[in-house]
């Protein structure tokens, strides 16, 4: 269901579009049962799921047997809302939101089509967050400590200056799309270390391979300048100066639980 506060938008245009096609003569059919006393009828006998259903029944496949009276529907979702009846208020709220797609659709395709493209946008803005807020949990959950949104300041190449051009070993430091530092040798093609935040500047990370700490010295503005790390068995000094890298730093998409 969406949220009461899309469905509270969703009436409002529902109204000023149902007092601007009324507005061109638009008149009702009083031969027609309405709509809102079909729905306000089941709604008393069988409660708000069975309202639903009706409502399902009745659009768009019988729309035309019946009028639909938009004010009318607002003014039940106004009475259920008096009443405290917050479930039922939901759900006319719903049917009047597709009510007024239906409607923009027939009168205002362009405003139609915009709202349809934000609901859209909406829809696959929630995904992206409710997908980051469970890999999030789920890295915390895996021991990778609490999330953080300031790694990107570390990403680039750590490596000896002097020794720097084609087959170069350095240690690249990089960061995933949902918070946690990645680190990984630039020889190889083993998949990067993840990393847990154990201070402003320290990482550690405890495999069943390897586990090792790694913490950034700073220079006045903040900036790493050098990568400190305790790895003996790679081959390199201990302390890596900050190299340019020959990529460029952006978030590597992890997908977890697999």
């Amino acid at each position: 269901m969406r949220t009461l506060r899309a469905s509270v938008a969703a009436l409002a245009v529902a109204i000023v579009l149902f007092q601007s096609t009324a507005s061109t003569g638009m008149a009702q059919d009083q031969r027609k049962p309405l709509l809102s006393e079909e729905i306000r009828r089941v709604l008393e006998a069988d409660g708000p799921e069975a309202a639903q259903r009706r409502f399902d029944e009745i659009f768009p496949d019988q729309a035309d047997r019946y009028e639909i009276d938009m004010p009318a529907m607002g003014q039940l979702a106004a009475d259920r809302g008096q009443a405290g009846d917050m479930e039922s208020l939901q759900v006319i709220y719903e049917m009047i939101a597709t009510l007024t797609r239906a409607q923009m659709a027939e009168h205002a395709p362009e405003v139609a089509a915009a709202v349809a493209a934000q609901e859209e946008a909406d829809r696959e803005a929630a995904e992206r967050a409710a997908a980051e807020r469970a890999a999030r949990e789920e890295a915390a959950a895996a021991g990778l400590g609490p999330a953080r949104d300031d790694l990107e300041r570390f990403a680039g190449d750590y490596g000896e200056p002097d020794k720097q051009g084609p087959g170069a070993r350095n240690l690249f430091v990089g960061w995933t799309c949902d918070g946690y530092l990645l680190m990984g040798a630039s020889w190889g093609d083993a998949a990067p270390w993840q990393l847990e935040s154990v201070g402003e500047t320290k990482f550690k990370h405890a495999g069943p391979y390897r586990s090792f700490t790694a913490e950034f010295e700073l220079d006045e503005s903040g900036k790493p300048i050098a990568l400190i790390h305790d790895m003996d068995d790679l081959g390199l000094p201990s302390r890596l100066e900050s190299v340019e890298p020959p990529w460029e730093p952006e978030c590597l998409p992890v997908e977890r639980g697999h």
